[in-house]
């Protein structure tokens, strides 16, 4: 691909941050940035009609960008985003044309879309496999990139002036202070209208990673805090930022790092990180003589790429290309500067106002609801009878209960659709609905392997659910569709771990047969097989991650973007058999438990190998009971179920249980929080410690109980002083 040439010359802006500037600086204004999904590539649009790339080589705080291809528009690029697999940029631009740029194919772009003014935003959706662009011309529509002709096209009361999708969540700013929601399974229907709760013009918008609200900034130097839901108006808030005395400037950019903290970038040369939840500036980074156009945080977040570029607040009139280039830097991301930290109980400069809310999942309403695609399948029956064991937590017994064990649950990640796989060879579907604490889960059908099914996992969109099996097949069952399961891979040996990466568009299996294979669905054979040093016993992925656990008690590292190479080997720090692991929500580094009732907390890299510890847990006395599971909430806090029958809730940073639950007469061999992390789901199911001999199916049935999670029980608390 063509290089950029010759940089633009020398920065002429002081860098008190100590950053690092990328090569070569542009002559005009840098409008938009991007970073790929599955790799430190970053692109640029800009006011000179050009998108370029650089590839971001990273040694510890160290950078080095190098520059690596461009390609052009016809008028000024003003928004950018990748596709979800990393491979392709989407570009929008005052020409009114999107173009898609496959970076390993020519240097030139193709055009997918077309507007009748300047295209303002656009989004890369991978969930719903289309491109959205929102445009001056009033209108946002849905395109498939191998069609000229859009998919769906919205009509808008006013300009887009901002935009962000987290599917299934789309945000659209217009030009009069309106926020216009909709639910992207239904495109082209509005949810629902929102009045900006700023009263000045809407300069950025950010989705919150959970998809229950949003963040956006104005050009008066003022943030909201907004969400989607009536009940839960009352936690809206909004706060200054950007000013400085009586001077006040734009916000010009907002981003959510994944620890769920956010950035903003403004017209006053400052950028920000802060804490939405604990209504903190976690800190304010040293001002230069130039605005900050935009901000945006690498897939990690160890990175922020801000862009020093004039911002046209003043108009043409002040602006000099020549003497005021615009250059990007790159920011060293440490957790001290981003994580989050004790709620303050004081009044905070600038940021204060009502507390936020725990959990406010929006309620969508599908085009095709659980009900509607369920109830084509095959119901479960008759329930199995009666529960034989008490219930102290008070929690719902989910029906059927089962007569044989239950090996794993998996919840969908865009509804309340929950799913187990069992010993007696079925993967079993249920529909949560939730009104507050109260649950009824609807049985709606099931799909048979021929053989115990000890794994299952639900596509990125919530469509389709997978699972491993003692037969040494995997099966997809799309749940829209036939009532059978098709087979998607196969081993040599029972399947002990199944995972579907949507950021890489295949489905990762781990079997006894000592290999991890990646699958794409629509080919019998395995992308690639890794062989590893033993049998799977356990495994997670948070991509780009993959951790592997093995009957040696080695944990075996991969970056699913180098699929096939071993990014390195952890020893267990627990002296036992690995019975259970889970990936940090950040991805550095991973949760272990063992058959001892014991756990560690590990990390990837040798500088945070400091904060690695074990702690005892699921023991009664001189009793010692396995792990079974671990599993994060959207919070970063954890649970773990133990063969003690009893489930726990704990705060890793803090090295806390925030809390015991009561135990039951019968093991806990599977938990898992939904997506909001307002249930919690958990079979009691005998977990063949003690053998056959000891496990009487009729006497000691499987059943599944929800949780309703409450902020008092799951939120982190403040870190204990001493030991």
């Amino acid at each position: 691909m063509a290089s950029f040439g010759a940089p633009a010359g020398g920065v002429p802006y002081p860098n008190p941050n100590g950053d690092y500037d990328v090569q070569p600086i542009v002559n005009d204004g840098i409008q938009d940035l991007a970073w790929s999904p599955t790799s430190n590539v970053l692109v640029s649009g800009s006011w000179d009609n050009i998108v370029r790339c650089w590839e971001v080589q990273q040694q510890g705080t160290a950078f080095n960008a190098v520059p690596k291809a461009q390609i052009t528009h016809d008028g000024p690029v003003l928004c950018t985003s990748f596709s979800g697999d990393g491979s392709a940029v989407f570009s929008g631009s005052c020409d009114k044309t999107a173009k898609m740029w496959v970076l390993n194919g020519p240097q030139q772009g193709q055009q997918i879309a077309q507007h009748d003014a300047p295209i303002r935003a656009i989004n890369a959706v991978q969930e719903a496999n289309c491109v959205v662009t929102g445009s001056w011309d009033k209108t946002v529509k849905y395109w498939d990139t191998r069609s000229p002709t859009a998919m769906a096209s919205v009509p808008l009361t006013e300009r887009v002036y901002a935009m962000d999708a987290k599917h299934p969540l789309l945000v659209v700013a217009t030009a009069d202070r309106n926020i216009h929601v909709y639910d992207m399974r239904k495109p082209t229907q509005v949810y629902k209208t929102i009045q900006s709760n700023l009263k000045f013009q809407t300069r950025t918008i950010a989705c919150f990673p959970s998809a229950t609200g949003f963040a956006i900034g104005s050009i008066e130097g003022r943030c909201a805090i907004q969400h989607v839901e009536e009940k839960d108006k009352k936690d809206d808030f909004a706060f200054k930022c950007h000013r400085e005395g009586n001077d006040i400037y734009p916000v010009s950019s907002i981003a959510f790092h994944p620890f769920g903290t956010f950035s903003t970038t403004g017209g006053d040369g400052t950028f920000c990180f802060w804490d939405k939840d604990a209504r903190q500036k976690l800190k304010a980074f040293t001002k230069v003589n130039q605005s900050i156009s935009v901000g945006k945080f690498n897939t990690p977040g160890d990175i922020f790429a801000y862009a020093l570029s004039y911002d046209w607040s003043k108009g043409a009139e002040h602006y000099n290309p020549t003497q005021q280039p615009s250059v990007i830097r790159l920011h060293a991301v440490s957790e001290a500067e981003i994580k989050q930290r004790k709620k303050a109980v004081g009044r905070l400069p600038q940021f204060v106002f009502v507390r936020l809310p725990l959990f406010s999942p929006i309620k969508w309403h599908t085009s095709h609801s659980a009900s509607d695609w369920l109830t084509t399948m095959a119901s479960f029956g008759a329930p199995a009878g009666g529960v034989p064991y008490p219930n102290p937590n008070g929690d719902y017994d989910v029906q059927p209960i089962v007569n044989d064990g239950i090996q794993d649950l998996a919840w969908s990640p865009t509804s309340n659709v929950l799913v187990s796989g069992s010993w007696d060879n079925i993967v079993r579907c249920w529909e949560v609905q939730q009104q507050g604490t109260a649950f009824n889960a609807v049985p709606k059908a099931q799909i048979t392997h021929d053989g115990p099914v000890l794994c299952t996992s639900f596509s990125g969109d919530g469509t389709t659910v997978f699972s491993g099996s003692c037969d040494k097949t995997a099966k997809m069952w799309v749940l829209n569709g036939p009532q059978q399961g098709q087979q998607i891979a196969q081993h040599d040996a029972p399947i002990r771990s199944i995972f579907a990466i949507p950021e890489m568009n295949c489905v990762v299996t781990g079997s006894w047969d000592k290999t991890v294979k990646y699958w794409d669905t629509r080919s019998p054979t395995a992308m690639a097989t890794v062989q590893l040093s033993e049998r799977c016993y356990a495994m997670d992925a948070k991509h780009p991650l993959l951790v592997v656990a093995t009957a040696d008690r080695n944990v075996l590292v991969y970056d699913m973007r180098k699929p096939t190479e071993l990014y390195k080997t952890i020893q267990s720090n627990l002296k036992h058999q690995t019975r259970t692991i889970a990936c940090f929500p950040d991805a550095r580094g991973f949760a272990i438990g063992s058959i001892e009732g014991r756990c560690a907390i590990q990390h990837l890299e040798e500088v945070d190998r400091k904060n690695d510890y074990t702690f005892r847990a699921h023991r009664d006395g001189s009793d010692i009971y396995p792990v079974n599971s671990f599993v994060f909430h959207p919070f970063g806090t954890f649970a773990t179920t133990g063969s003690d029958g009893s489930y726990g809730f704990w705060d890793k940073d803090a090295r806390q249980k925030l809390k015991g639950f009561t135990k039951i007469n019968q093991s806990i061999t599977v938990g898992k929080f939904n997506a909001p992390g307002d249930i919690f789901a958990y079979a009691v199911s005998y977990d063949w410690t003690k053998g056959m001999e000891h496990y009487n199916p009729a006497q000691q049935p499987s059943v599944i109980r929800l949780h309703a999670v409450t902020e008092a029980e799951i939120k982190q608390r403040k870190k204990p002083v001493s030991r």
